[in-house]
């Protein structure tokens, strides 16, 4: 795997060092491992919550429009009767 040097301060090793067993990091797993895996998850967090925000800004822009909440509404009403949800 290709890899890059980057500067981590030292307050995040110690906090990583400190509570590898509660961040469900293996504990013979090498800094750089452990880095890259929270890395990681902290990307998939903060585009999850991204995706969560703009789906509840959408959710309540359509909770104004009458006609478009009718729409879902049948719609999803149709789907159940189908047996598709």
């Amino acid at each position: 795997m290709a890899g890059r040097q980057v500067r981590v301060e030292a307050s995040v090793v110690t906090l990583i060092e400190g509570h590898r067993e509660e961040l469900g990091l293996p504990s013979d797993a090498g800094l750089g491992e452990a880095i890259s895996a929270l890395a990681r998850d902290g990307v998939h967090a903060r585009l999850e919550r991204r995706r969560r925000a703009e789906r509840l800004a959408t959710y309540a822009e359509w909770g104004q429009d009458e006609e478009l909440r009718r729409e879902v509404r049948d719609s999803a009403r149709a789907a159940i009767e189908a047996g598709i949800v």
